[in-house]
């Protein structure tokens, strides 16, 4: 859903060196060393209300200035735009601290925290931000942000429908409404909410590419065929693609990819160590997935966890990393099959990539790809030696730092050049399945009379 945060000074008026630096300029504090770093470290262990807090009792000796407080949102604004998210955190916590009732920090903060996977977390300031300010449009609209990526999606309509409510012209929340409807079948709710979007906005490309898929589901072809898709997809925001297919799409991989590589240079990991030089030696073998449960990747991959024929637990150490939580079933196979199984679904990229080379994890393969829960830009950081990208998103994705891509002939593309990776071609298929007797028993349940 579409997500943006606020800030009440112009961008043309941010600090100087904005966007260059991965570090924003911060604002002058009081000189109270000992509560800066205690709420510093409650940041990074994502303690979010304990480190406002903490800024607080910073703040309760020296009271802030209001220019502080803009100069606070100047440089949050910076360090999100740099793509510095933890910083951000940082700075938007300290902002609330000064300003409990500030017109957008709660909301900013909500955002923050969610774009690094803390949902729960999120939930806690955008509950807050609407409370303060019930009639705020914007307020509603993250609110439902944060219900939808809880899976509370009736809660999230509710709140998409009071925010166009408040405001009939909230492009926005007509966007996420449409999205809910879109997932579940209710195509012409979704193309009319789509179409709303686009037409109150038509300048933000991201709600342009939203609507050309409620199009395409209501087979609204002749009015596809008007839409000039290459130029929407060029410019787009290197955040914002949407990979499809040929070479275009590649060059569009290829430039996130590219942007991703350039914010991991910019808060650079030490290289990994390289692979044993001993061929006898056990290897480290990490799986990073949204899809460790009731899923079709799951019962792909079962067949290398499974300890009756799977590969041999001699020669390697199977790592899980889960970054979607959802207990069920499934995952508590894969929790008990794994040499280590590690919940990451609240770390940032960078904490992921950190996370998984303190495993010492030596061949590391990433299942989801540009699909839902994706940790695909951990990857940049280069965290293990050898990395490849496998089963969920058959598709380049366009990292430099991503070795190989594992296919079959049937997967890999006429054109060599369409994928950026270096491509692990199998002899027979490059997916197995397991679990035929569970689909076959739900088919016969299926059709057998009551």
């Amino acid at each position: 859903p579409c997500a943006l945060l606020d800030c009440a000074v112009p961008w043309e008026q941010l600090v100087p060196g904005f966007g260059s630096s991965p570090r924003a300029r911060v604002p002058a504090r009081p000189p109270s060393v000992a509560i800066e770093k205690q709420a510093q470290q409650l940041v990074r262990a994502q303690r979010w209300q304990a480190a406002i807090e903490a800024y607080r009792a910073l703040y309760a000796s020296s009271p802030a200035t209001p220019a502080q407080g803009e100069q606070l949102e100047r440089a949050m604004m910076a360090a999100a735009h740099a793509g510095d998210q933890l910083q951000a955190i940082q700075l938007t916590c300290q902002l609330l601290a000064m300003e409990p009732r500030h017109p957008h920090a709660a909301r900013n903060l909500a955002v923050l925290i969610s774009q690094i996977g803390d949902s729960q977390g999120a939930l806690v300031f955008a509950d807050l931000h609407r409370q303060h300010h019930p009639r705020s449009a914007a307020a509603w609209n993250t609110y439902g942000q944060v219900l939808h990526a809880l899976d509370r999606d009736k809660e999230a309509q509710a709140a998409f429908e009071q925010a166009i409510a408040l405001d009939p012209a909230n492009a926005d929340a007509h966007t996420n409404l449409a999205g809910l409807y879109h997932l579940v079948a209710d195509l012409d709710r979704a193309f009319l909410h789509g179409a709303t979007g686009v037409t109150l906005q038509p300048e933000r490309l991201v709600l342009w590419l939203d609507h050309l898929i409620h199009l395409q589901r209501v087979c609204a072809f002749d009015r596809l065929a008007a839409v000039p898709w290459w130029p929407l997809l060029q410019r787009q925001d290197p955040e914002l693609v949407s990979p499809a297919d040929q070479q275009q799409v590649r060059r569009l991989i290829e430039r996130w990819g590219d942007h991703k590589a350039a914010q991991a240079a910019a808060t650079a990991l030490p290289p990994p160590p390289p692979l044993p030089a001993d061929p006898g030696a056990v290897l480290d073998v990490g799986f990073v997935s949204a899809d460790l449960r009731d899923h079709s990747v799951a019962r792909f991959l079962w067949p290398l966890f499974d300890p009756q024929g799977g590969l041999d637990r001699r020669r390697f150490r199977l790592h899980a990393y889960s970054t979607r939580a959802a207990e069920d079933p499934w995952r508590q196979r894969f929790r008990e099959a794994a040499c280590r199984f590690h919940d990451v679904e609240t770390l940032s990229p960078r904490a992921l990539a950190q996370r998984i080379r303190a495993d010492g994890v030596h061949v590391l393969f990433d299942l989801t790809g540009f699909t839902h829960g994706s940790r695909t830009a951990s990857f940049a950081w280069k965290p293990a030696p050898v990395q490849v990208a496998w089963l969920g998103f058959p598709g380049t994705t366009g990292l430099p730092q991503m070795d190989h891509l594992f296919l079959d002939r049937h997967l890999a593309p006429a054109d060599p050049s369409l994928i950026r990776e270096q491509p692990l071609l199998s002899a027979g298929s490059s997916i197995c399945f397991d679990g035929l007797e569970e689909v076959l028993a739900k088919l016969v349940a299926d059709v057998r009379p009551e």
